[in-house]
């Protein structure tokens, strides 16, 4: 797998220092202190921090990331992409850094090694994607990530689509402008704006019956990482490069049931996570159609969200919070289990969406 220059900078120097090469580079930055690996910075830090950026330092918004090997292949990377949302992860050999892989060469070397054959992108995108209105404010579009969990809005203008806007252009506008862009106590800034004001109008599009194939070919060619996926002139949903990751372990691994967001203290947890999961999907996944199942646990303080999405012929997704993580995650799945018998009484679709 190639691999792409490092950008680094030391757990002491001034966050606004790593912000500033995350801007100018597109790339997360990596923190070391002196020769040991900390973590990574990229545009998450804009919503994490709420000091003043040219007082903080690297290290307390560095975040920890798993470390590639040099001879790890790209089945091993799509692990490693997936099992949190990170852009750039380091690859070492002891205490050497010898670079990084970003979301692009592990595609490309998918696409190398043959792990994109035969899949759809209508059998693995989200649908249908979330829409919002160039006129409205960028207050709405937060407000509707936030609830929703995702990272992605389509954007339309008279029924047409006209963009799309990111939690990374939200977090643009929070910021505030550039020469206030170090004092990170401008995030009310902008958010009174309208969202074509923000938005990418750019949209690089695709069919759901083109192959993963052809979308990887898009996504490098355009350097993207997602896709809005078109009927016609409607869009029906989005492909992202965690989607192409989850689809080679679904295809390549046999998981059925795909856990990502856990911390290292919290990874023990992670096999009664999919037992759970597998139980669910044993007991009910024939009768709700279910072909796999993915859980994202996000903390917050002491608490854990988890977002669960039950894929087949009938997506559906829930979430649910809880100051116990065992308790989220039977929670969360006793609602995918109830909106599934509802579906099967009502036919009343449920709603897969990821970013």
């Amino acid at each position: 797998m190639k691999l792409a220059s490092a950008i680094t900078v030391q757990a002491a120097d001034p966050l606004s220092k790593a912000l500033s090469l995350v801007e100018q580079n597109g790339v997360g930055v990596l923190v070391f202190d002196r020769k040991s690996y900390v973590g990574v910075i990229d545009e998450r830090a804009l919503r994490a921090s709420s000091g003043d950026a040219s007082t903080t330092r690297c290290k307390s918004a560095a975040v920890r990331t798993p470390i590639l090997e040099p001879n790890a292949s790209a089945l091993d990377a799509c692990k490693a992409f997936f099992s949190g949302r990170f852009k750039t992860l380091p690859v070492m050999e002891g205490t050497r850094l010898l670079g990084t892989v970003t979301r692009w060469e592990v595609m490309q070397a998918m696409r190398e090694e043959g792990l994109l054959a035969g899949n759809t992108v209508g059998a693995h995108m989200a649908s249908p994607i979330l829409t919002i209105d160039a006129n409205a404010p960028l207050s709405v579009a937060d407000a509707t990530m936030k609830q929703a969990n995702v990272r992605r809005l389509a954007v339309l203008s008279n029924g047409r689509l006209v963009g799309l806007i990111s939690l990374y252009d939200l977090l643009k506008a929070k910021a505030g402008p550039k020469q206030r862009r170090p004092q990170m106590k401008t995030f009310a800034h902008g958010l009174h704006a309208r969202v074509s004001s923000f938005m990418k109008e750019q949209v690089e599009t695709i069919e759901p019956a083109a192959s993963l194939i052809e979308a990887v070919a898009k996504m490098l060619e355009r350097q993207v990482a997602a896709l809005v996926v078109t009927e016609g002139l409607r869009p029906v949903g989005i492909i992202t490069a965690k989607d192409i990751f989850e689809s080679a372990l679904y295809h390549y691994e046999n998981a059925r049931v795909q856990v990502s967001g856990l911390h290292d203290l919290e990874k023990a947890a992670a096999a009664d996570v999919v037992e759970a999961g597998q139980e669910l999907l044993n007991k009910f996944g024939h009768t709700l159609g279910a072909e796999s199942l993915t859980l994202h646990v996000k903390t917050a303080g002491k608490e854990y969200a988890v977002s669960a999405h039950l894929h087949g012929r009938t997506p559906l997704i829930a979430s649910y919070s809880d100051f116990d993580l065992m308790s989220a995650v039977t929670a969360v799945l006793d609602e995918l289990k109830t909106q599934g018998l509802k579906h099967k009484k009502t036919g009343m679709g449920g709603r897969k969406n990821r970013r």
